[in-house]
């Protein structure tokens, strides 16, 4: 069978490189690289037969270090400033968009604006990565929910994934299972370094005691979950301390059984 081999190479308008890499029967194999203007390098990474081979490197404008990772294994992001966005054991996993997929999966039911992933344009993560810092603790404690309603045959492998602020603070600690689910004990962090929330999972469930803080330390909110529902009874504080009110709940819901309803 005759192979049909092609070596592709494009520029720029000045003559810069832009891309070059070959491909065979219509697939990459071999090296392949991308460039910002001004030769920049962008990605580079090796193919065989269209699949991912070794170690893919990625790069902001600016030369920072973007992404590094092999289609099974460890892969790791970094913000623009140099810091740490993310670590964390992936399986087939063909280019960095997936992982921003993983981190970007629950954003819409929260009304946060959301890019469309692309390995040309990397100017959505700041976006991204800023919209989840500007908000609440609460909404980083259920950013990784709907993973329990994937079912996903590439993504994240068992074992420990992070998540760090811009700042370089921890952002998100947790363990995912076999079944590609978060289970066990799981942190959250507030941008000043502070814990912000705190918690197990039980198959991708929240499950048992919960504590949400403030950013000062103090308790903002504690309580029971079962299955990923709040039960029993549940404090809320003030910033300064003071104990605003207390709930009982019951698949979720207030259970007033026993209780004044509110006027």
């Amino acid at each position: 069978m005759n192979q049909k081999t092609k070596y592709i190479k494009t520029q720029y308008a000045n003559g810069d490189k832009k891309y070059e890499g070959n491909y065979i029967n219509g697939k990459k194999d071999g090296l392949h690289k991308e460039w910002y203007p001004k030769n920049q390098l962008k990605y580079e990474g090796s193919y065989i037969k269209g699949i991912k081979n070794g170690i893919h490197k990625a790069w902001y404008e600016n030369g920072q270090i973007m992404y590094e990772g092999e289609r099974d294994g460890l892969h790791k992001m970094w913000h623009q400033n140099g810091q740490m966005l993310y670590e964390g054991d992936y399986k087939n996993m063909e280019a960095p968009e997936g992982i921003i997929k993983f981190i970007n999966m629950t954003l819409d039911q929260f009304g946060l604006p959301t890019e469309n992933p692309d390995v040309h344009t990397f100017n959505f993560i700041p976006l991204l990565l800023s919209s989840i810092i500007s908000e609440s603790f609460k909404f980083l404690s259920t950013l990784f929910n709907d993973l329990s309603k994937k079912s996903l045959t590439s993504g994240p492998n068992k074992g420990m994934h992070k998540i760090w602020h811009e700042n370089g603070q921890p952002m998100i600690c947790f363990l995912i299972n076999n079944k590609q689910k978060i289970d066990g004990f799981t942190k959250i962090w507030h941008e000043n370094g502070q814990l912000a929330a705190e918690g197990s999972y039980k198959q991708g469930k929240k499950e048992g005691l919960w504590i949400y803080y403030y950013p000062n330390k103090q308790i903002q909110e504690k309580g029971q979950y079962k299955n990923n529902d709040k039960d029993g009874f549940w404090k809320n504080w003030s910033e300064d301390g003071k104990l605003q009110e207390t709930k009982k709940f019951k698949h979720g819901h207030v259970d007033y059984s026993g209780w004044p309803k509110p006027l």
